[in-house]
């Protein structure tokens, strides 16, 4: 399967399974800190997060308390041609 088809579904099945306030999304900055961005987003998005192996937080509405976001972060130690299949 061509890569790209790989994280186009990888970054649909994120969506679907974590993404529950698509108005907000924390967006790593380079000291490492999340800053809240407050965008319309989707799977579209993510799945360019994943080409550049980025990093965001997806907020979690009425969590019961527990979760208040989810980290999706995208770096891999490979750099240079990871090894998708097995991400």
């Amino acid at each position: 399967m061509d890569g790209e088809l790989i994280r186009e579904k990888i970054a649909q099945r994120l969506y679907k399974l974590l993404v529950v306030n698509p108005s907000a999304i924390a967006i790593q900055q380079k000291d490492g800190r999340y800053a809240t961005c407050y965008i319309q987003y989707d799977e579209y998005l993510l799945a360019e997060m994943l080409r550049r192996r980025g990093s965001a937080g997806c907020y979690q509405q009425n969590p019961g308390g527990l979760i208040k976001w989810i980290c999706l972060d995208f770096d891999c130690k490979k750099k240079t041609n990871p090894p998708l299949d097995e991400l």
